[in-house]
C-alpha cells in the first residue's frame, strides 16, 4: 500500500500528504465481533491528530475483517449490520471489497443476503495484461453508471538498498472519446476492442517500414493467456472478414490491411486457423496513442 501511495503522488505531481486519509491495518478486530466495532471508531477517531471523522470508510475485504461463515445467513447478516453500524457512527459511505466465486467468477462470494443489503455494485475485474474494466451491476437509487477501462501504468517509486529498481501501479484512464461509432454501444466496444490491440501491441508489434505489424496467432495466444478467452472464442474473434475483434477494427479504418501468412487453411476439423500479419501505419498509431515510450 505504502508503495502504491508513493507512485500515485509521483505520477501526479502531489508533494504534501494528506490529512484527510488514514490506514488502518488491525485486521484481527473484527467489526462483527461484540464490542469491537465502538473499539475501531474510537480508533479511527484518533488517527489524525485533532480527530478523523471520514466520509468514506473502504473495508478491504470483507473475509479479511469479518469473522464467521459467510455462508450462512445469520453471519453474513451480522457482517452487514456491523457496516451500517460504522456508516451510522461516522454518517459515512461504507465501500466494501468482496470476492466474487471461485467457480464461475459472476457471483458474489457467500450469502445473497449481500448483494440485497448493497446500494450499489461495482464489478472490477482483469481486462488484457495491464488493464482493469469497472461494469455497474446495481444502483438501487440511482441511474446506471457507464462502465470504464482504466490501464496500469508503471512508475518508478525507488530504489533497493542493492540497487535493483523498485516499481509500483497506478490506475489512469484510457477513453477514445473520438472514435467514429453509429451508437454508444458500438463505441463502448470499440473503446475496448483498442483497448485489448494496445495491450497486446506493447510487447508484440514490429516495425515493418513506415508501419507496425504483429501476428495474428501471437494475438490468438494474447486472448487465451492474458484475457482468459477459450481456443474458439480467440479464433473466432480475430478470424477477418468474419465478424469479430479484427473486422470490427478493420471496417473502421483502424487496421489497414491484413495479409495472410502461408496457405489458406482447408475447411473441417483438421483446419488450422488461418495466420494473418496486421499492420497499422505510424499516423494512425500515434493518434490511437500506441506510440508511448515503451516504443
Amino acid at each position: 500500500m505504502r508503495k502504491r501511495i508513493r507512485a500515485w503522488k509521483l505520477f501526479h505531481e502531489i508533494k504534501e500528504d494528506s490529512e484527510n486519509f488514514c490506514i488502518y491495518t488491525n485486521s484481527w478486530e473484527k467489526p462483527n465481533r461484540e464490542g469491537t466495532i465502538l473499539n475501531i471508531s474510537e480508533r479511527l477517531r484518533t488517527q489524525v491528530d485533532g480527530g478523523f471523522i471520514p466520509d468514506l470508510v473502504i473495508i478491504d475485504t470483507q473475509a479479511r475483517f469479518t469473522e464467521g461463515d459467510e455462508n450462512k445467513q445469520i453471519d453474513a447478516d451480522s457482517y452487514i449490520n456491523a457496516f451500517n453500524s460504522l456508516a451510522a457512527i461516522f454518517n459515512s459511505n461504507i465501500m466494501v471489497v468482496h470476492h466474487t466465486s471461485k467457480s464461475n467468477g459472476e457471483t458474489l462470494k457467500g450469502s445473497v443476503n449481500f448483494k440485497g443489503a448493497s446500494d450499489m455494485d461495482v464489478r472490477i475485474s482483469k481486462f488484457g495484461d495491464a488493464g482493469v474494466k469497472i461494469s455497474h451491476e446495481k444502483n438501487k437509487d440511482g441511474e446506471e453508471l457507464k462502465g470504464k477501462l482504466l490501464r496500469l501504468e508503471t512508475v518508478n517509486v525507488g530504489m533497493s538498498d542493492v540497487g535493483d529498481i523498485i516499481t509500483s501501479l497506478v490506475l489512469t484512464d484510457w477513453n477514445l472519446d473520438n472514435l467514429p461509432s453509429e451508437s454508444t454501444e458500438a463505441k463502448s466496444q470499440m473503446t475496448e476492442d483498442l483497448f485489448l490491440l494496445r495491450d497486446f501491441w506493447e510487447n508484440n508489434a514490429r516495425q515493418d517500414g513506415d508501419r507496425w505489424v504483429f501476428n495474428r496467432l501471437d494475438c490468438i495466444e494474447y486472448l487465451k493467456s492474458d484475457c482468459g478467452w477459450t481456443h474458439k472464442k480467440a479464433v473466432q474473434e480475430t478470424h477477418a472478414p468474419n465478424k469479430g475483434l479484427f473486422s470490427r477494427l478493420w471496417n473502421n479504418g483502424i487496421i489497414l490491411k491484413p495479409e495472410p501468412v502461408g496457405d489458406i487453411p482447408k475447411k473441417g476439423k483438421n483446419a488450422k486457423p488461418q495466420d494473418y500479419l496486421w499492420a497499422i501505419c505510424n499516423t494512425e498509431a500515434e493518434h490511437l496513442g500506441f506510440l508511448g515510450n515503451d516504443l
